[in-house]
């Protein structure tokens, strides 16, 4: 099973509308909130390139334009091109003037998330957070807390948009087990990408669980944004996702 990603910044869209979908045009024309509009298109532009880097085509408006991203029932992107289902999964996901595009074959239930790393009250770790999950967050030295945290967070976002309900459901629903992750040393680390895949499905006591697998990075601003073969470089672990008693 490959996963590629994608990653672009705002600079990297380009100005004109030309690479939309006509159906694209019309939804961007009646949005009246700017960030909402710039957000929209960043991740619509990183979705298409990292379209075309998977089927090797050019980035040039021509394709793109044929290329439309519909929102199914769940709200998960459905990716299409020249009006068909296109053969390929995408999970979308931009946070700071920053997107990412998670790609994979049709069939692969597919989540990504991008979180920033920064300080998070203990309301938050109480409300949001498995009881093992706050035992890791309790463990982690309080340099390495904000990443930790951004990991987990990330982690759950991209699990609960493979089941395809996203924050709709408990986030407690889901346990992440980040395993033995090593932080780097690196003060530049502003973000935290996870993307994840549904790897199973077992049985206990008659009821049938999802089990989901994932990988785990730190963007760099300073490093090139260039599509990535199967989820192998700059990676810093895996990461394991286990169902709770609130029953995924």
């Amino acid at each position: 099973m490959n996963v590629y990603w994608l990653e672009q910044t705002e600079v990297d869209v380009r100005s004109e509308d030309d690479w939309l979908h006509a159906s694209e045009l019309v939804r961007l024309r009646a949005m009246r909130v700017p960030k909402r509009r710039t957000d929209w298109r960043l991740g619509r532009w990183t979705a298409k390139l990292a379209f075309a880097a998977y089927l090797d085509l050019p980035a040039h408006s021509r394709f793109l334009m044929d290329m439309e991203i519909r929102p199914a029932e769940t709200g998960a992107p459905e990716l299409y091109f020249a009006d068909k289902p296109a053969d390929a999964s995408i999970s979308i996901s931009h946070c700071g003037g920053r997107a990412i595009c998670a790609i994979a074959a049709s069939g692969i239930e597919l989540g990504c998330d991008l979180e920033r790393i920064e300080p998070r009250t203990d309301a938050f770790i109480a409300d949001y957070f498995t009881d093992a999950e706050k035992a890791v967050i309790a463990r982690t030295s309080a340099a390495n807390n904000p990443r930790m945290l951004a990991l987990l967070w990330s982690a759950k976002e991209s699990a609960l948009k493979v089941l395809q309900t996203g924050l709709r459901a408990d986030t407690r629903s889901v346990m992440v087990n980040p395993g033995n992750i090593l932080f780097s040393d690196d003060e530049n680390c502003a973000l935290s990408m996870c993307a994840v895949t549904l790897v199973g499905l077992s049985k206990a006591g008659g009821n049938t669980t999802r089990r989901s697998s994932g990988r785990w990075s730190h963007p760099r601003p300073p490093r090139r944004r260039s599509f990535l073969p199967p989820l192998t470089r700059a990676l810093v672990g895996p990461v394991g996702f286990e169902p709770t008693t609130n029953g995924l």
